[in-house]
């Protein structure tokens, strides 16, 4: 079984602004890896049981190295997830 990834970016951060397929896809993920700059009222969006990967991704202080993000996206994808 494999998943799939979407990429939903949120613009300027606003709630409003967000597409009605980004928040599609946020319903309706297993996982979410999101960045500093992600709304927090955007992850109030996703299913109780969500599983939430904060990877930072700031200027020069990373959580997460871009490969270490790709595996993480990788391991995930192959549980289908």
């Amino acid at each position: 079984m494999k998943g799939k990834v979407y990429l939903v970016g949120a613009g300027p951060g606003d709630h409003k602004l967000m597409t009605i397929k980004g928040l599609e896809c946020i319903r309706k993920s297993d996982v979410i890896v999101y960045d500093r700059l992600a709304n927090s009222s955007f992850l109030k969006e996703a299913k109780s049981d969500c599983e939430f990967i904060y990877v930072g991704k700031a200027s020069s202080n990373h959580i997460l190295p871009q490969e270490d993000i790709t595996r993480l996206f990788q391991k995930r994808l192959l549980k289908g997830r």
